[in-house]
């Protein structure tokens, strides 16, 4: 089976280049509330904790959906953040809470370490994914920061 990933998806300066990121972010919009990005990351690590992380679409959902978390607590990654998310985000000033973002960092760190993402990023030769995850978890241990002001 031939699985088509988008290359900047394993870039970690990219966490929301895929449509699966793209449908996270209109979940978000339209509850106004983290509870899409928390079902996502939920459902990746209880597969974690079983078995490999072997379904890319959970996988890229969940590292997007872990990108938003740590948006929400302040902590920006490298790349732009989508404009819908961050409206979203400077609008609806969800909280993260200290929970939501060690189940974020428990599944980026899966991510790195034993899922479909970690072997494709290893069969491209990419050598920013296990960084770059590593980078994540470190902004998600971060203790949340005052909200964004809305524009």
């Amino acid at each position: 089976m031939l699985l088509v990933v988008p290359l900047r998806i394993l870039d970690m300066l990219a966490p929301f280049d895929s449509s699966h990121a793209a449908t996270l972010v209109a979940e978000l919009a339209a509850q106004r509330t983290l509870a899409p990005a928390k079902k996502v990351l939920q459902k990746a690590a209880a597969q974690a904790r079983k078995s490999w992380l072997d379904n890319t679409r959970l996988c890229e959902s969940a590292l997007a959906a872990a990108a938003t978390v740590a948006l929400a607590r302040g902590w920006p990654g490298k790349s732009p953040t989508p404009e819908p998310l961050d409206q979203w985000l400077a609008k609806a000033q969800p909280k993260a809470d200290d929970e939501l973002a060690a189940l974020a960092a428990e599944v980026v760190e899966k991510l790195r370490t034993n899922s479909m993402l970690q072997d494709i990023a290893g069969d491209v030769g990419d050598r920013s994914f296990k960084p770059g995850c590593a980078e994540l978890v470190k902004r998600l241990s971060k203790p949340a920061q005052a909200p964004r002001s809305a524009p």
